[in-house]
């Protein structure tokens, strides 16, 4: 009797294939990418302060603002202050203007920078 070609069967040690090695690189860079920002923030945040924090007037109306009026208007006043910043800021301005000139291979203009202020806002 001839056996046939193909996988073997679910219950032969043969069958398990596991997780290649080379993707434990990767897996590992995107745990920390997530996990490194996350215990940042819990070791700067004052705890001793944080119910007064979260209470303060100011918390309380960015609070309400974000619930009354969503994503789309919070959006709409990122426009302003990134034209705030690629006024005002000249060394935010000047990298962002060197680093795109190289990444388009021409002169980046204000729009450019603008556009890239927005990216990363």
């Amino acid at each position: 009797m001839s056996r046939r070609a193909g996988p073997p069967p679910l219950g032969d040690p043969r069958a398990s294939v596991g997780v290649p090695r080379w993707i434990l690189v990767p897996a590992a860079l995107g745990v920390a990418f997530v996990l490194l920002p996350l215990l940042a923030v819990l070791l700067r945040t004052p705890w001793g302060r944080f119910g007064e924090l979260i209470t303060s007037e100011a918390s309380q109306e960015a609070l309400w603002l974000s619930l009354r009026t969503g994503r789309g208007f919070a959006r709409a006043l990122l426009y302003p202050i990134a034209l705030y910043f690629v006024i005002f800021s000249r060394r935010a301005h000047k990298a962002s203007q060197e680093y795109l000139t190289r990444a388009l291979g021409r002169r980046a203009n204000w729009i450019d920078i603008f556009r890239h202020y927005l990216t990363f806002s």
